[in-house]
């Protein structure tokens, strides 16, 4: 499809994200080079979820943030599909960023 500057934009917001709680980013580099990113592409975010879980609740916790509202933030910005990503129209009432 046609290049969609913001879920281009989402995804990188997510990325951020990301990498603000867990003090790494989820791949490398965003190809099929990197082993997480090529099982990201084939399984989803499930993959994600994995490395991120139980340090995103802990990390969460210290912090006074809700875990399960970041990790769905993250499922939301880092769908891999654009045309499915949310929109920033959405991500703004996401419970997440109230």
């Amino acid at each position: 499809g046609a290049y969609d500057a913001e879920a281009a934009d989402v995804w990188s917001l997510g990325v951020v994200l990301f990498a603000l709680l867990m003090n790494d980013t989820p791949f490398d580099i965003a190809n099929e080079s990197d082993p997480i990113f090529l099982r990201f592409e084939e399984e989803g975010f499930s993959v994600l979820e994995e490395m991120i879980d139980q340090p995103i609740r802990d990390e969460a916790r210290g912090r006074g943030i809700d875990g399960v509202l970041s990790a769905d933030v993250l499922k939301y910005t880092l769908d891999r599909n654009p045309s499915s990503r949310i929109r920033f129209r959405d991500l703004r009432s996401h419970p997440y960023v109230q």
